[in-house]
């Protein structure tokens, strides 16, 4: 698995990768805690929006060590995509309706898991199940809860695909003012 940290310290652009195979939970910990030099937590509010896909539980694991090695508290997001052409004009459409709330239910589902690992490990979590545009909801949801830092997995898509299929992740990356950690799902052999 490789990460990879894109952000900004100090108005220095940082970019990390590590693979995280080959690297332990210890030493990682102690990187992140090196960048706080002492201070508050460098993350105390920690977001991992899931899709409840392969890539995002990928992101799982290195978002609750996180969480755990700055005792800070998950947010654990699900955003039903909900596409600008239906948003308002599908109310009472019992069809769109029900697919809607069909995903809600399976946003639930896929936060309930990661808030019963963390509650495992007594991570703090807080969770939110919301219908909109998947990038724009993230960062919404980051600004409204002042998160630190925001762990999300990718598909590792590369030329035409990633050009046809577009990133969530890529936009969040590009567009977020706040730290993001990309987390590659292994490629399947």
């Amino acid at each position: 698995m490789c990460i990879t940290y894109l952000g900004v310290l100090k108005g220095v652009a940082l970019r990390l990768e590590l693979l995280a195979s080959r690297v332990s939970s210890s030493r990682l910990s102690l990187a992140t805690s090196y960048y706080s030099m002492g201070r508050q937590p460098m993350f105390n509010r920690i977001l991992i929006p899931t899709d409840g896909s392969d890539p995002a539980k990928s992101a799982v694991e290195m978002a609750l060590n996180l969480a755990e090695t700055h005792n800070a508290t998950l947010h654990v997001l699900f955003i039903v995509d909900q596409p600008i052409s239906v948003s308002g004009i599908g109310e009472g459409f019992s069809g769109l309706d029900n697919l809607l709330d069909a995903l809600e239910k399976e946003g639930h589902e896929a936060t309930d898991v990661i808030v019963n690992q963390a509650k495992e490990r007594d991570i703090e979590t807080k969770a939110a199940v919301r219908r909109g545009n998947p990038h724009d909801d993230i960062l919404t949801y980051a600004d409204e809860n002042d998160i630190n830092l925001i762990v999300m997995g990718t598909h590792g898509r590369t030329g035409v695909k990633r050009a046809l299929l577009g990133s969530v992740t890529e936009d969040v990356v590009r567009h977020s003012e706040i730290p993001v950690l990309t987390v590659h799902q292994e490629p399947e052999e």
